[in-house]
This record gives structure tokens, sequence and C-alpha cells, in this order.
């Protein structure tokens, strides 16, 4: 009799044993199933991995090749108050790569001041913006043909140089500018040299951009507000659609980051100030949804 109970309690506490360690994989496995590529990665202990391309101020390779610019500066400090460190930073040849290139699963994040539009949005996913920019033309010095705005350009049918894969080919359509006007180069380099050489009469270009060619190329170039105020672009870093868990926890020490005086200290570092702060209460989602 004793026996028999003793065989019972037995049986008992090893299907109870059976039933815990089932327990503890499913949890695992759920855990595991809600967790994105990147946090996966990151468990794994795989490096983080930026994409970036040659874009001064907001990121380029400086002293020993090793990434630096002012967005690579800000996504680099919150990720370190995050507690990561395992980075790695992948190099693209131009602007242009980087969305691919995110897609592509050959980086994790697209830096370098990337603005969110609505057709972007469709192929990657956004953190909160972590500046409020603008553009500017990239004129000759003396604006031989007096352009300050969008009208001008159109009255004057002006030919206007934009580096591919920016929203300034969008934004010039947008303004009525005719397309066969427009030339795409590589880089903001490529820009200057259109300009200078008369292939183009001015540039579009992103005003962090813009403020760094004409200090490369003193006395010949000069800028112009297109003066379309109701045009405000917000910069921010583009992520894998599978990562929106990673996201949410990275906004949220954004937040705290833009907030701090440590972001003041970086932007003026790179000659800004509070100007370029974005207002708290714009998100990716309503830029997504409200800039075509």
């Amino acid at each position: 009799m004793i026996v028999t109970l003793l065989q019972r309690l037995t049986s008992l506490v090893r299907a109870a044993a059976i039933v815990s360690a089932l327990v503890g994989i499913s949890a695992a496995t759920a855990s595991t199933a809600n967790a994105g590529p990147l946090l996966e990665r990151i468990k794994n202990g795989e490096p983080i991995r930026i994409g970036y391309s040659n874009s001064r101020p907001a990121c380029f390779p400086g002293t020993d090749n090793k990434l630096t610019g002012l967005t690579a500066d800000i996504t680099l400090a919150i990720l370190k108050q995050m507690g990561y460190d395992n980075i790695e930073a992948v190099g693209v040849a131009d602007f242009g790569s980087l969305i691919p290139g995110l897609a592509a699963k050959r980086f994790d994040i697209a830096i370098c001041g990337m603005y969110i539009r609505a057709e972007r949005c469709k192929n990657v996913s956004f953190s909160d913006p972590l500046a409020q920019v603008s553009d500017v033309f990239v004129l000759p010095s003396g604006n031989p043909k007096g352009i300050k705005t969008w009208p001008d350009v159109v009255k004057t049918s002006a030919t206007v140089a934009y580096v591919q894969a920016t929203v300034s080919r969008d934004d010039a359509l947008q303004a009525g500018v005719d397309e066969s006007k427009l030339t795409a180069v590589p880089s903001s380099t490529e820009m200057a040299g259109a300009i200078l050489t008369g292939r183009a009469d001015l540039g579009h270009l992103f005003a962090w951009d813009a403020g760094e060619l004409v200090k490369a190329y003193p006395g010949k170039l000069e800028l112009a507000d297109p003066q379309i105020k109701d045009k405000v672009n917000w910069s921010s870093n583009g992520f894998n659609h599978a990562d929106d868990d990673f996201i949410k926890l990275y906004d949220e020490a954004q937040a705290k980051f833009l907030k701090s005086p440590e972001m003041l200290a970086t932007l003026k570092k790179y000659g800004l100030d509070q100007n370029s702060l974005p207002d708290p209460s714009v998100t990716a989602d309503w830029v997504c949804e409200n800039r075509k």
C-alpha cells in the first residue's frame, strides 16, 4: 500500500516537472516570437549595424574612419544610453543606397538626416523625428538669375541639380518646375561641380549639407531660402518594418535625450541651436500620414 502511494507520488512529481518545463519552453518561444530581428540579433550578441553615406555634417567617416556627424553622434549617444555599444558602421556609396541597403538587411538602422515622407514610409519604418529642418537653394555667388523662390525658378526656366533619392525632385515638381529642368547628382560635391561649371543654375539641398558646401567653396557659392514656410521637414532614422518593437524602445530613449544638455551640446558642435529641435508632439506616424 505504502509502495503504491509512493509510486503515485513520484509519478505526480514527474508530471509536474514536465508541465513546468513545457511552460518554460512555451514562454521562451513566445518571447522569441514577439522579438523583432534586431532585438534577436542583439540577444545573440551580434552588433547593431548602422548604414550611412558621406553626407557632412549629418554623417561621415571621421578620424580612423570612425562614424561621426550630427545624426551619427545623436544616434550613438541614444544607443549607448539604452545600453548598446556593440555597433558596426556600414558605409554606402551614396545617400540613395541607404533605403535599398536597409531593405536588403545589409544594416539595421539608416541614418544621415533622412526625411520622413509618405512614400518612404511604405518601404521603411521611422523613429520619431530627431530634428526639424528645411531645404535651401545653393546658388553661384552673386545669384546672377536673382532666384529667391520656387516661382523664380519656374519663371527663369532655371535648371536645378538635386541629390538622387532625396525629396528635392518631388518638391521641385510640386512647385511647378518642368522635369526636363532637373538633374540628379550622386552627392552634394557633384552638385557644386554642376553649379560651378554651369551645368545647373542652382541646387536644392538639405540645409545642413548646404551650409557645409558653401564653406567648402568660399566665395563661389551662396544660399537662399526658397521661402516655403509650410514645407517643414522632419529628420529621422530608418528601420526595417519588422523592428517596430525596437523602435518603440528607441523612441522612448530619444525623447529623453532630445531634452538633455548633451543634445544641445551636440547641435552646438555642428553650428546649430535649439531651433533645430522637433516639436515633441510630432510623431513619425503623424508625419507619414501628413507629409507627402
